[in-house]
């Protein structure tokens, strides 16, 4: 869904919104799974809209980059 926003100053935005199901399958991961991420604290940010939740892409991809970890090299015990 691709809406678009006014911002304070006056500008207007073009957002991404993906609903619970939508943001789910960017992610890879069961609906049912970002539910309990949202009831934790966990996950990408969200915006609520009314009963609706919704995800903004960018939140999304940024989210994404920010779960990138590097692997640690194990010590030799020898």
């Amino acid at each position: 869904m691709l809406c678009s926003l006014r911002i304070s100053d006056g500008t207007n935005m073009n957002v991404i919104l993906l609903n619970t199901t939508e943001a789910a399958e960017v992610l890879r991961v069961a609906a049912i799974t970002l539910h309990r991420w949202r009831n934790s604290g966990k996950g990408p940010p969200y915006i609520e809209m009314g009963r609706k939740i919704y995800y903004r892409r960018i939140d999304i991809e940024r989210w994404i980059e920010e779960q990138q970890r590097q692997p640690v090299p194990q010590e030799s015990t020898v």
